[in-house]
């Protein structure tokens, strides 16, 4: 009786095998690096979009004589296109001159810097200087701050009313008296928050890339110098100056997603 042959099977070698596993490696490592290189360019992007905006924010002040959002004649310069001849927050386009950038008694000034600045001309895109009123305090939009290019970033400036009591007493013992330190504008770099009046409810960068920023522009400090962390307890070791790289004030590591930047202007 004939038996037909059983066909031929082969496995893998461990040659073949073995390329496999190094061609799987290179691209795994591949993806890798270039999610860290995509990372590392938005990092670099904070910087240089925190220069582009603080120069328009002082070209501004040099040509109205007032802070945007704060000048108190927008309506003379821009008309009706830009709203109502008030500091109405939801219509008006005028802030109240008081030489503070503030989200409160429904002025909604820390909405109308970025219409002030694009109706002048001096940063891209469009904004129409209207917030979302809760009370006294006008709440941001995403659709009317600046986008940027780091993930789930956005820019907000305002003056130190929107800043937590305990920053507060860190930059205004930096200024020059209590009166400056009021008014004095503010650049914050975090992620919005729906139904939240403060940008920096929510950070966006981790203690080490914080840390990163703060050492090349500033004292590498995040109470102190130009730049700070958040004061959500978590960004830095509330016992000393330092960004918390090892986690001793909080949960996690230099690697926790728990700071958002603020940079002061002066």
């Amino acid at each position: 009786m004939l038996y037909a042959p059983k066909p031929h099977r082969s496995a893998f070698s461990l040659v073949e095998l073995s390329i496999v596993l190094v061609i799987l490696g290179l691209l795994v490592g591949g993806i890798l690096s270039g999610r860290a290189l995509i990372r590392a360019s938005e990092l670099r992007a904070i910087t240089t979009e925190k220069d582009k905006y603080t120069a328009a924010i002082f070209s501004f002040r040099d040509k109205y004589f007032q802070w945007p959002g704060d000048l108190n004649n927008a309506f003379q310069f821009w008309g009706a296109t830009c709203g109502t001849n008030t500091t109405t927050a939801s219509t008006g386009c005028n802030g109240d001159g008081d030489g503070s950038i503030t989200d409160s008694n429904n002025n909604g000034e820390n909405i109308k810097v970025w219409e002030h600045l694009s109706r002048a001309g001096l940063v891209e895109g469009s904004y129409d200087g209207t917030g979302n009123v809760v009370g006294l305090i006008t709440e941001v939009s995403a659709s009317n701050i600046p986008k940027s290019r780091f993930s789930q970033g956005y820019w907000e400036l305002s003056s130190l009313d929107l800043i937590t009591s305990a920053l507060y007493s860190n930059i205004s013992s930096n200024l020059a008296g209590s009166a400056d330190a009021v008014g004095h504008p503010i650049l914050h770099m975090g992620t919005v928050m729906p139904g939240n009046s403060q940008l920096n409810a929510e950070p966006s960068l981790t203690r080490a890339e914080a840390w990163s920023i703060d050492k090349k522009i500033d004292d590498g400090k995040a109470t102190t110098g130009k730049m700070r962390g958040d004061t959500s307890g978590s960004c830095f070791d509330v016992t000393t100056d330092y960004y918390d790289l090892q986690g001793t004030s909080g949960d996690g590591d230099a690697n926790s997603t728990d700071c958002a930047l603020h940079f002061i202007l002066n």
